[in-house]
Order: structure tokens, then C-alpha cells, then sequence
């Protein structure tokens, strides 16, 4: 009983442990961009989210229809821009994107100051836009 019972807590551990990385991850790459410009015109007035989709991913279509949800619920003049990661793949390379979904949040005078991969919240996204 006593060796089930130190297996999951050593099992909880290593899970919480792989997300912590994960994460850490996450924030590393993110920072790397975070300060520069995104080298895509932009509208130069509002901020904006770019976000990196590809054809045929679940992922994108989830995270669409989150943008979808945050846009009228900002006041800010929020502008949001699909790219084709396979038609626009010179931008996906010189950007960074290995894969979809990735979305850019960036302020007024086009500064990146997120960038995520994978499926984002409209939470985190809102705190961006928040700081823009």
C-alpha cells in the first residue's frame, strides 16, 4: 500500500515537473522575440494579433474561433491578421514558426510582445493587449 502510494506521488511529480519545463520552454522561445519588430506591415495605429495557421489543423480552427470571441470584447481597435504558414513560408522561416498554430501579439507601433505556440487563451491574449 505504502509503495502505490509513494509511485503516484512520484508519478504527480514527474507530470508537474515536464509541465513546469514545458513552460519554461515556452517562455524562453516567447522572450526571444519579445521587443522586436514583427517585419509585417501592420495597420501602425491599433495593436494586433498575427497568428500562423496551416490547412487541415484542428488546432487553428480552435484558435480562430478564440480570436473570433476576443475581438468584440476589445475596445482597443484590435486588428487580427491569418497567415498562411505554407503560402507566406519565406515570412513563417524569417518569423521563427516551426509549426501552427503560432500567434504573435504585438503593440501599436508593431513590437512584438508574445509570441505563442500551440493553442492560446483569450485570457493571456487580453493581458497582452492590455499591456499594448
Amino acid at each position: 500500500m505504502i509503495e502505490r502510494t509513494a509511485l503516484a506521488a512520484l508519478l504527480i511529480a514527474i507530470v508537474i515537473a515536464a509541465g513546469y519545463a514545458a513552460k519554461r520552454i515556452e517562455l524562453r522561445r516567447a522572450s526571444k522575440w519579445r521587443g522586436r519588430e514583427l517585419l509585417v506591415a501592420g495597420s501602425g495605429t491599433h495593436p494586433e494579433i498575427v497568428m500562423f495557421f496551416g490547412p487541415r489543423c484542428a488546432a487553428c480552427d480552435r484558435q480562430k474561433s478564440i480570436l473570433a470571441e476576443l475581438v468584440p470584447n476589445t475596445d482597443t481597435g484590435l486588428r487580427v491578421r491569418f497567415v498562411d504558414a505554407v503560402r507566406e513560408q519565406e515570412m513563417a522561416l524569417r518569423l521563427g514558426v516551426r509549426s501552427v498554430p503560432t500567434t504573435f501579439v504585438t503593440d501599436s507601433a508593431g513590437i512584438i510582445l508574445a509570441c505563442h505556440t500551440g493553442v492560446v487563451g483569450a485570457d493571456i491574449l487580453s493581458e497582452y493587449l492590455a499591456a499594448a
